[in-house]
């Protein structure tokens, strides 16, 4: 995938915006401008299919007694949390109701419905305490967006998508300056509708499908 450094960037969004020769907007506010216009980008691929483009995992290993753990610090949003359990295998946890968080109940270690989880605050806690102890479990999830600060630092482009990055922070400086941008708005919303058409399934070869639930649920029959 081709990749833009923060330098390459900045000079792009200078030059949509007619701004290459202008110092009124210091480079440390283009850089917020471009930073923000990133979050702004990954937010809407996030908004079709997160997972298949941004998609990291953090494992844990569950101690008894202990039934809070802290999320990754690049934590944005869950994908879902999955248990290994006893034959080898991966499945995926359920979300406990608050009402349920100090349930007791007999356990087993070989099903993941004697285990579940939540997310309260930076913490990911498991329910209930009593089958936590020697498990091992894998929270995916969407990891916050990167801040670029050095002139070297890159941003992936996917096939083009990082324009999105240089006309938003560019519509964001002649805006400072009060300027026309409606031009370039024109330009900004088509792009937002190609990414938005295009990133809805990164796999063409499947396409997407409803989840079969009576397969997962006969494994704990």
């Amino acid at each position: 995938m081709a990749t833009r450094t923060l330098l390459q960037l900045r000079t792009r969004a200078k030059q949509r915006a007619n701004l290459e020769n202008s110092d009124f907007i210091a480079p440390e506010e283009w850089n917020d401008y471009l930073n923000y216009s990133i979050s702004e980008l990954r937010d809407i691929i996030i908004s079709k299919v997160g997972d298949d483009y941004f998609a990291t995992f953090e494992a844990y290993s569950l101690v008894s007694g202990s039934d809070s753990y802290p999320l990754p610090v690049t934590f944005y949003k869950a994908l879902w949390i999955e248990l290994l359990c006893d034959d080898g295998k991966y499945r995926k946890l359920n979300r406990y109701e608050i009402s349920e968080q100090n349930y007791s109940s007999p356990v087993s270690l070989t099903y993941t419905r004697d285990l579940s989880y939540r997310i309260i605050g930076d913490d990911l806690f498991f329910n209930p305490i009593e089958a936590v102890g020697g498990r091992n479990v894998r929270l995916w999830y969407v990891p916050l967006s990167q801040e670029l600060s050095d002139d070297t630092d890159t941003l992936v482009g996917f096939n083009g998508w990082d324009e999105y990055v240089v006309l938003r922070a560019a519509i964001m400086a002649l805006e400072k300056q009060e300027q026309d941008t409606s031009a370039i708005s024109l330009r900004l919303e088509q792009l937002r509708i190609r990414v938005e058409t295009m990133s809805e399934n990164r796999d063409q070869s499947q396409p997407m499908r409803i989840q079969d639930n009576s397969r997962h649920n006969q494994e704990y029959l």
